[in-house]
């Protein structure tokens, strides 16, 4: 017997729309999604972690899908803070990529402008919003994360427009 793999984006992406339409979950819901996917993947977490991000998410403007998009063309830079390999595996049109752990030390390679508007996004919105958050603190203004992040993206209709992808700088 074929067994999907957990970790694979695209399985999470075809399980988060399956249970999306089997829940008939409307919208605002997308956490029940993540949590489910989060148990259906073993993804383990510090204890720490999740309460980071939920107070992260609290300190930062987070974005509907649809209005993200809205921003990004419109000249904001959207930035992909998962792992490389992560990003290599699945990503969205146009999103220029640090990985959380250099953001930091690179952001200044891709967004000298501290007002220029910045979209973070990782799979689910923990480390988009952890990643906003930082952008925040360090002078950063015009900072958002997409509530839900990737996975509420790509089961929403606001998919941005085909644009060649940026790779962080080495």
């Amino acid at each position: 017997m074929m067994r999907a793999d957990p970790d694979d984006s695209v399985f999470n992406i075809d399980l988060s729309l399956a249970l999306d339409r089997y829940f008939g979950l409307p919208d605002g819901f997308w956490w029940l999604n993540q949590a489910y996917l989060a148990i259906a993947s073993n993804e383990k977490h510090s204890e720490e972690f999740p309460r980071m991000a939920n107070v992260a998410k609290q300190r930062v403007r987070q974005l509907a899908p649809d209005e993200a998009m809205k921003r990004v063309e419109s000249g904001a830079l959207m930035l992909v803070v998962r792992e490389k390999d992560e990003f290599t595996q699945d990503h969205l049109a146009r999103a220029a990529h640090l990985s959380r752990g250099v953001l930091e030390m690179k952001i200044h390679e891709i967004a000298p402008d501290k007002s220029q508007p910045i979209v973070c996004y990782c799979s689910g919105c923990n480390r988009g919003a952890l990643a906003a958050d930082t952008l925040q603190q360090m002078g950063y203004t015009n900072v958002f994360a997409i509530e839900g992040g990737m996975r509420a993206v790509r089961a929403s209709d606001a998919q941005p427009a085909s644009e060649n992808s940026t790779q962080e700088p080495s």
